[in-house]
């Protein structure tokens, strides 16, 4: 058992939201008051709000909190003072915990509301962006996720029952994983070979601890949930064990872009997986570092690579190599891997016929876990093993592409795909992959031009996400002169509507509406 290592119990009813910074925890809770505990300074701040406070949160520059409580009013305070800055009303929430939060760099605030709404207020002017609709009886949360990205697009599996795809019992630690069979065969040949012999009433047992399985499980079904520093060297033994290639380059692609490891760590991990060619890359990086400022390799980790990688290291180091940006990735060429679909395998043995009647093979239990279309065309059509026809309302570019963004390894979204696969997930109903093109177009994407990115939200009839677009727009004079190009003239009445909306709101002038509120600092 974990020992406790300290109780704040200053807060004199329920403690309904919790947040935290690198030295700082922020507290709201029913007896009117935040607490904000400074552990650096041991020094405890109050503030009182006046009804009971149900949500909390840090701006990102650490400069302000954020205050949602239960009279409908969220409350933006200056964290040293507690100076009242602004208030942000119009939405309803007297009876149930509503999180609010901020928006993009700290210049909108969002809130759910009791009404079955989403509110947007500009933090400057306090005034009233947008009202989204939700298709619930009331938003309880608005927060955003862990890298603070808005508006994303859920997929959930539960495991734990089985469904049309998931019949395949695998057993861990005694409790019982549905998966599909099908799905994991074609990301996995160890899966292929194990499930080769048709179902098992008993199930399969795998040595595997549960939650790594479910981890394991969600990061390659559509969920395609995100690679972090603590699940990384789990999945990277999964990959390694059951030969998960497409898992391989995901686990690559989080340590050349996002992984806080040292480079020692990761020529480690890489060398321990056989991670071609991240462990050339890292070599050269290394190499170049050590020639321009000489120093000993860190043991801990050196011990532990390999003598071949030692050898290539010290090589690297003191004859010189090439520069790091020749090091190429050794991926199939997409044309390659389309010819896999042009062949009919035991594993792909259905037909995928397309608009421009280009025919691909590929397996429809697959295809079914990534697109409700295709599911409901099995739900309909009959049993396993007669699905051998099935037709998309794509054309051959479009189908193509598809089958690369959600086959492995999953094809890169980039500003040259991302309009074919916005149209291809909303075509084929797949969540999954409308989850990741929709946070590229929004977030992902450094060089589109607003206009493409509402012009690709509204061939998809995606209106619902133009004003998240458009909240990246704080110059009026963009959207002036988006209206004067061609593109405009090719967009809905509801886009043209949001951009004039969001014209208006940053044409407004800016409204000082400071105001002051009551303030205890205790002494300890």
């Amino acid at each position: 058992m974990k020992k406790r290592f300290q109780i704040l119990d200053e807060a004199r009813d329920s403690v309904l939201s919790v947040t935290v910074s690198d030295h700082e925890i922020l507290t709201g809770s029913a007896d009117c008051r935040t607490r904000r505990y400074d552990l650096r300074k041991g020094m405890l701040y109050e503030d009182f709000v006046g009804k009971s406070v149900s949500s909390v949160n840090f701006s990102r520059d650490g400069q302000c909190t954020l205050i949602s409580s239960l009279d409908s009013t969220v409350r933006l305070l200056e964290k040293d003072s507690g100076q009242l800055l602004a208030q942000f009303t119009g939405h309803k929430n007297n009876e149930y915990k509503m999180d609010s939060c901020f928006l993009s760099s700290d210049r909108q605030i969002i809130s759910g509301s009791e009404d079955g709404k989403v509110f947007c207020w500009d933090l400057l002017t306090g005034n009233l962006l947008y009202i989204l609709n939700h298709p619930v009886p009331f938003v309880i949360s608005s927060r955003l996720d862990g890298d603070r990205r808005s508006n994303r697009i859920r997929t959930t599996i539960d495991f734990s029952h089985p469904d049309l795809l998931r019949n395949q019992k695998l057993i861990s630690n005694g409790k019982v994983v549905f998966v599909c069979d099908q799905y994991l065969s074609v990301w996995s040949p160890v899966f292929r070979r194990l499930f080769s012999n048709g179902p098992k009433d008993q199930g399969y047992l795998v040595n595997v601890h549960y939650d790594q399985l479910v981890d394991f499980l969600l990061t390659i079904y559509p969920t395609q949930k995100q690679l972090t520093e603590s699940n990384l060297k789990p999945m990277l033994n999964l990959a390694n064990e059951f030969d998960v290639e497409g898992l391989r380059e995901k686990c690559m692609e989080f340590m050349r872009n996002c992984s806080k490891l040292s480079l020692m760590e990761q020529l480690e991990l890489a060398d321990r997986y056989h991670l071609e060619p991240l462990t050339s890359e890292l070599i050269v990086r290394l190499a170049s570092q050590r020639r321009r400022r000489p120093a000993e390799c860190e043991s801990a980790q050196y011990a532990h690579i390999s003598d071949r990688t030692k050898v290539r290291l010290l090589e690297a180091i003191y004859n010189g190599v090439a520069d790091h940006s020749h090091v190429l990735v050794n991926r199939p060429k997409t044309r390659d891997r389309l010819e896999h679909f042009k062949l009919k395998s035991e594993l792909n043995f259905a037909k995928l016929h397309t608009l421009d009647q280009c025919c691909y093979f590929v397996n429809p239990y697959y295809l079914a876990a990534w697109s409700d279309q295709i599911l409901q065309t099995l739900a309909t059509t009959g049993t396993a093993g007669s699905v051998d026809q099935l037709t998309v309302s794509m054309t051959d570019d479009e189908t193509a592409q598809f089958l690369l963004a959600i086959h492995p390894p999953l094809v890169t979204i980039e500003d040259h795909n991302v309009s074919q696969l916005l149209k291809a997930a909303c075509t084929t109903r797949s969540s999954g992959l409308l989850r990741s093109t929709v946070d590229y177009v929004l977030h992902g994407s450094s060089t589109l031009f607003v206009g493409e990115k509402l012009y690709m939200l509204d061939r998809c009839l995606l209106y619902d996400l133009m004003p998240i677009a458009l909240l990246a727009v704080d110059d009026p004079q963009q959207l002036l002169d988006l209206i004067t190009r061609a593109v405009y003239n090719t967009l809905g009445v509801q886009t043209k509507a949001c951009i004039l909306d969001r014209l208006a709101s940053l044409l407004r002038p800016a409204a000082n509406r400071l105001q002051n509120v009551s303030r205890t600092t205790p002494d300890s």
